[in-house]
């Protein structure tokens, strides 16, 4: 008799950072590998190294900073949204502009889903768990 082929695991959801501050790089690190064991977390420091990492990883969703040190994050993700592959990412953008502030970046954030900084702790473990379709552990 035929054995049945195993099946392959499935690919591991990868979530990519790119983010300029190692303080908040490591916070991200620190709640994915907490609530997320399973989940790759890529960290570029810059939108360029972002940019390239993005077409190499293909993430499941991209965490992205609004202001970054050469390349703004809404210009970031403005460049991306023309990529096709873009359209199977999850966005997620976090920012330690308020409200207010993020208004000038409301065209390039088209609905994506905004974390204040300060409120980073409380709410990426749930955002992220929505984006990657399951529960936070």
């Amino acid at each position: 008799p035929r054995r049945p082929l195993p099946r392959r695991p499935a690919r591991a959801r990868r979530v990519l950072l790119i983010e300029d501050s190692v303080h908040f790089q490591n916070l991200v690190r620190l709640l994915v590998q907490r609530h997320f064991p399973d989940v790759q977390l890529h960290v570029a420091h810059d939108g360029i190294t972002g940019m390239a990492l993005y077409g190499q990883i293909q993430p499941d969703v991209l965490l992205v900073d609004i202001l970054l040190p050469d390349i703004d994050g809404a210009a970031l993700i403005t460049t991306l949204r023309t990529h096709e592959q873009f359209a199977r990412c999850k966005l997620l953008v976090v920012t330690s502009l308020d409200a207010a502030e993020r208004e000038a970046y409301a065209f390039a954030l088209g609905g994506a889903r905004v974390i204040h900084k300060p409120q980073l702790v409380q709410e990426l473990p749930e955002a992220l768990g929505e984006l990657l379709g399951r529960q936070a552990a």
